[in-house]
């Protein structure tokens, strides 16, 4: 009997380790994707600053100055939910790395 309850507890001490670290797993995944999603709204406003800088056209610059306020909008939510999820850390080292890349202090 003593048998049998050891291997029912076991099974729930498993499926909670299993749980527990699928739970972690899921955050770090959610944290890395908004992390990935500042970069690349990072390196898409360094790109639009390039083309609105190379545009002749007055209506390209601005269409491309109405496309940057809505990417700096969608990015102004992810860091608020980076923070939110993840951290005020995480959201302050994502935004410090943004800074760096947009100022061209550091590459990759």
């Amino acid at each position: 009997m003593a048998g049998k309850a050891g291997m029912i507890a076991a099974g729930i001490a498993g499926a909670l380790a299993i749980g527990t670290g699928g739970y972690f797993a899921n955050e770090w995944r959610v944290c890395s994707n908004l992390k990935q999603d500042y970069r690349a709204f990072a390196i898409g406003l360094l790109a639009d600053q390039h083309i609105s800088t190379a545009a002749s056209s007055s209506e390209l610059r601005q269409m491309m100055q109405q496309k940057a306020d809505v990417e700096v909008d969608q990015a102004g939510r992810t860091l608020y939910e980076l923070s939110n999820r993840c951290g005020p850390s995480a959201a302050a080292q994502a935004h410090a790395d943004a800074q760096a890349m947009v100022l061209g202090i550091r590459g990759s």
